[in-house]
């Protein structure tokens, strides 16, 4: 089994605020953004907890590297003190970008977890094991064996695609010169990948080795057999026929056109666009279609514990 674990800030589910404690959130936010964009800072984040004392008193303890320093963080939050309920714990974090001198904070109330709650994002994986898959796939190409000479190298190069459903069926991605051929290996089911506690679709890139499948020799470490098969989700909606992958803390993803955003959870919205490789026209084309999607926060965190993050869009 393979996973894909997510950047957990804390084990805590946010207390259910009033619109008004909302407001006051998203101000003290937006205040931290202002304060620290233009930053030397960059693709770095840094969090706190934060309470007040019965005495109107702020105290800031550094739950990661502390690089603005706390005396500063309390000067930005002092004009806030009155919004905030003394006794109580509040999380701060702030995301200093990679590509910009922008800040990105988020600011809420956590109250502790009942109970072990699983944050693992998982991808899709076959049942019966990965070694069981590319042995089938194996067995089905060797039996068109005779017509594999004549397979151009892109081919091998680019293996096979597949889409994985959010029902775990299995689909052709791009189509290619060997899915004809896996008549077997694409009977195999899969458990489909789940992202943030929902079924998710991803793409499945398997590597094919030419000398493994015609001489039908074992490989020397089974265990390597994630390196044949990488998996990435994909958006529900294609853009122009093709499948969007997007992928988050992986700087210059493959693909042909590549970008990314930042979506910032205070004002639900995709900010700070980036081409990273392709075109550039079709590139800020596509950038204006993802802008004007309408995104979900749960694609790019957990509601208990939002943060912010670089997210990379590519097409193949």
């Amino acid at each position: 089994m393979y996973r894909y674990y997510v950047l957990l800030l804390l084990c805590f589910t946010i207390k259910l605020p009033t619109a008004q404690t909302i407001s006051s959130f998203d101000r003290i936010a937006a205040t931290l953004n202002e304060a620290f964009e233009g930053t030397e800072l960059r693709g770095q984040r840094v969090s706190y907890t934060i309470s007040i004392t019965s005495e109107g008193k702020i105290t800031v303890a550094p739950t990661s590297n502390d690089s603005i320093g706390i005396s500063t963080l309390k000067d930005h939050l002092s004009p806030h003190v009155d919004s905030l309920i003394p006794g109580r714990k509040y999380h701060a974090s702030i995301y200093f970008d990679e590509y910009s001198a922008k800040a990105y904070a988020v600011f809420y109330q956590p109250t502790v977890q009942v109970g072990f709650p699983n944050y693992d994002n998982y991808f899709p994986q076959p049942r019966g094991g990965l070694k069981e898959l590319i042995q089938t796939i194996r067995d089905d190409l060797y039996r068109h064996r005779a017509q594999l000479d004549s397979v151009p190298w892109e081919d091998w190069y680019n293996g096979i695609t597949w889409l994985i459903d959010s029902t775990g069926a299995v689909k052709s991605a791009y189509g290619g010169y060997f899915d004809r051929m896996l008549d077997s290996a694409k009977l195999i089911s899969w458990i489909p990948g789940i992202y943030y506690g929902y079924p998710m679709r991803a793409i499945v890139r398997i590597r094919i080795d030419k000398e493994f499948v015609l001489t039908k020799q074992e490989p020397n470490k089974w265990r390597y057999l994630r390196d044949w098969v990488r998996a990435s989700y994909v958006l529900p909606d294609q853009y122009q026929g093709n499948w969007v992958r997007f992928e988050k803390d992986t700087p210059k993803p493959s693909g042909q056109t590549v970008v990314s955003f930042i979506f910032n959870p205070v004002t639900l919205q995709m900010e700070n666009p980036v081409i990273h490789q392709g075109p550039v026209t079709e590139a800020k084309e596509f950038i204006t279609w993802l802008e004007k999607r309408r995104w979900d926060a749960r694609l790019f965190y957990w509601k208990e514990c939002p943060y912010v993050i670089r997210s990379y869009f590519c097409l193949d």
